[in-house]
């Protein structure tokens, strides 16, 4: 009898691992993306926990914020929230709960949230929407919320909400689809990552199949970099572009990424920033389908045009009688600071202008080393005083500022946090701003003409420093190689998981079994050994970085160089549990790749314990970590070691359809024959698994042979009839 299961099927194991490298002034980010092993094996995914092709019930927290306690106050938040809950609700039927303002704290939101865990079912669809003042934190490679109650100190943080809270609370939530559309600074930081997600090009029924499949997801309105807080009718440009978008679609269905695809390059042909879409890393249960789906929005009957969209060229001029607007800069009224300028004391008594009478300021501070000067304020001094003379905006922690003033010309001064008013650190005269334009206005403290006037003692602590910035600039260099060839990594074990359908492709129908061989053959080693060249290298540059040592000894395990990868894998979780930051993904990576080094060199006991390390280290990869197991056993011909394995995966995944298949096929092997009957006698547990397995997957690669394999269990065989064992 031939053995079952014979077919050639590709390994499915999976590991994310998330890396932070950070040099002495800037951090780099690495996402190690799903990572394939080397061997053949299972090309089938794990079952997947999908919804119907129909829409469930579509929820929305959309929270926006103006009036900070402590910060820089926005003018369009609050009106960009309203907006898009009003679009949402009245064109695509999602009922929307707002927090503006003086609501938007964090123990207010995480209430929200919580509220949905409990009510979301596993059929509906949730949408954040969060306009605000953001901040990404270099030191802890981390990005926050600001919320209205935020602390002027950065890194007191306890009243902000940060992207790992964010993942924390949507990993929680039992809804197909959530998105998080994010219109802040730095608010791509709450998802680092490279993934695309594509669009349905008009497809129905590739929309039906990102409706059916789950999905978490972050829109970002920038990447690493400030976002301004004004751009068109009344709105942020992303939130302008969004709002335009949503109300504008012809397709009854369309995904987010379809939604993304159109806003993109108005946003970038508008403004300096560079909106992001991405798959929210770690935010996936470890129920979670491998199918990748996307939140997919859906028209309602209603009338498609129930609200304006913004207009894409400035609106006029609103008439002296209406309500004035606030514009959040706040002016500088001490007596002081108006005499040491020669200025006039400005009347505040008077309505501010209009928000579309003002000029728009963006600016940079850097200080005398090259790098952005955090903290402390611009002062533009209206050269002629009277009316307004003063206006005063804050410098963020990236050394940025934004804001508006009044039409005119303008002297800029930076004061350092602490100093009075009459006391300048540096100035940029003769500015220009005109109404409804953007003027820029950079502080540059590092030119010439400003580090020749300082002390000759301040002179050689700048020296000091600009040689320790260059040793940190070095280090970062070493950082960006590292990452590229991190990027090819990924690319080459993708390559090499996918080598047996390039063979096919490269050789056609027509080539044997033996060519698709050793064309797969060709094309991993290739592979493989562009990633160990690499890796040898790198963990040369930075012997510190574990998942360098994971990465080498994944190539190794690939070329069957076992003794090297059980040593680099031993590595890299030697370097990984002394960091001052360990990374479980990157242990739970090499434990798995112990195991398999383990289970091909014949120590079950020991290859059992690392996978079971590797499960505890990451529950969230348990189901992958034990399959994967049971599939390294498969190959090795071990149907004992394969049973335990796949009976270790069901407790975690009782869903997935293969595991079912992999139980039954080890079971098989212990086939007997009764003699005096002349019929099979199945060992316990094996017509049942194979019968789990047709239940989850009635249709499924495998169905056929279960099947057949079934029905011989069941009828009757020749007496001469031997279960030859391969």
């Amino acid at each position: 009898m031939e053995r079952i299961g014979r077919r050639t099927i590709r390994n499915a194991w999976r590991v994310t691992a998330t890396v932070w490298f950070c040099a002495a002034l800037a951090a780099a980010t690495v996402w190690g993306q799903d990572q394939g092993t080397s061997s053949r094996g299972f090309s089938e995914t794990a079952s997947t926990v999908r919804g119907a092709t129909t829409p469930g019930r579509f929820y929305a927290l959309v929270i926006g914020i103006d009036r900070y306690a402590n910060l820089r106050q926005l003018t369009t938040a609050v009106h960009d929230a309203d907006s898009v809950g009003d679009v949402l609700a009245s064109q695509y039927g999602f009922a929307v709960t707002r927090l503006r303002d003086g609501d938007a704290t964090r123990d207010r939101i995480v209430s929200a949230l919580t509220t949905m865990r409990r009510n979301l079912t596993e059929n509906d669809n949730f949408l954040i929407y969060y306009a605000g003042h953001g901040h990404f934190d270099r030191e802890t490679t981390k990005g926050y919320w600001l919320l209205v109650d935020a602390d002027r100190d950065p890194e007191n943080t306890a009243r902000d909400i940060s992207a790992d809270d964010i993942t924390t609370m949507v990993r929680g939530l039992k809804a197909r689809h959530v998105l998080i559309v994010s219109d802040s600074c730095y608010a791509g930081d709450l998802g680092r990552g490279d993934d695309v997600i594509m669009g349905s090009n008009g497809q129905d029924e590739f929309v039906r199949r990102m409706m059916r499949d789950p999905s978490r997801t972050l829109m970002a309105s920038g990447g690493d970099e400030p976002v301004p807080d004004q751009g068109m009718g009344g709105h942020s440009i992303f939130a302008a572009v969004l709002l335009h978008a949503l109300s504008q679609q012809s397709e009854p269905m369309f995904t987010a990424a379809d939604l993304f695809a159109e806003m993109r390059r108005p946003i970038i042909s508008r403004s300096p920033q560079t909106p992001n879409y991405i798959p929210l890393p770690n935010s996936m249960g470890n129920t979670a389908s491998l199918d990748d789906g996307d939140f997919v929005f859906v028209r309602t009957t209603a009338a498609r045009t129930e609200v304006e969209p913004p207009h894409w060229t400035p609106p006029p001029a609103t008439s002296a009688a209406a309500k004035p607007v606030e514009t959040g800069v706040t002016p500088v009224e001490t007596a002081t600071g108006a005499a040491a300028t020669g200025m006039a004391t400005p009347d505040y008594t008077h309505p501010r202008p209009l928000v579309e009478e003002m000029g728009s300021i963006v600016g940079q501070v850097t200080n005398p080393t090259g790098q952005p000067q955090s903290g402390g304020a611009v002062s533009f001094i209206r050269l002629g005083g009277g009316m307004y003379a003063i206006e005063t905006l804050k410098v963020g922690y990236d050394g940025s500022f934004t804001g508006r003033v009044p039409p005119g010309r303008y002297k800029a001064i930076y004061n350092q946090a602490g100093m009075g008013p009459d006391q300048e650190t540096d100035q940029v005269d003769m500015i220009e701003v005109a109404a409804g334009q953007t003027t820029r206005v950079d502080i540059d403290m590092s030119r010439e003409e400003f580090v020749s006037k300082l002390s000759p003692e301040k002179q050689k602590q700048l020296t000091d420093m600009k040689a320790q910035n260059a040793s940190a600039i070095s280090a970062n260099q070493v950082i960006r190689a590292l990452n590229a060839d991190l990027l090819i990594v990924v690319q080459d074990i993708k390559d090499a998981d996918g080598a047996r359908a390039t063979a096919a492709q490269t050789l056609g129908a027509g080539a044997s079994s033996a060519e698709l061989d050793a064309k797969e053959h060709e094309i991993k080693t290739a592979k493989y050994t562009e990633i160990e060249t690499m890796m040898l290298r790198d963990t040369a540059a930075k012997s510190d970085a574990a998942i360098l040592w994971a990465y080498l000894g994944q190539a190794e395990l690939g070329l069957r160089k076992l003794a090297e990868a059980e040593t680099d894998y031993k590595r890299a979780l030697d370097v990984d549990t002394t960091a001052s930051k360990p990374n479980l993904n990157v242990q739970g990576m090499a434990q798995a790749g112990l195991g398999e080094v383990y289970a091909r060199t014949g120590r079950v006991s020991e290859a059992n314990a690392a996978y079971d390390s590797a499960a505890k280290l990451d529950l969230s990869r348990a189901g992958f970590y034990y399959r994967n197991e049971a599939i390294v056993f498969f190959q090795l011909g071990n149907g004992e070691a394969q049973v335990a394995a796949a009976e270790q995966a069901i407790q975690v995944d009782p869903t997935n359809a293969l595991i079912y298949y992999l139980k039954g096929n080890g079971l098989v092997q212990k086939t007997t024959l009764d003699p005096k009957t002349s019929r099979l006698m199945a060992p316990p547990g094996c017509v049942e698994a194979y019968e789990k397995y047709l239940e989850l997957a009635p249709n499924g690669p495998y169905a056929s042979d279960v099947r057949k394999i079934l029905a011989g269990l069941t009828g009757t065989v020749a007496s001469s009839y031997s279960n030859k064992k391969q």
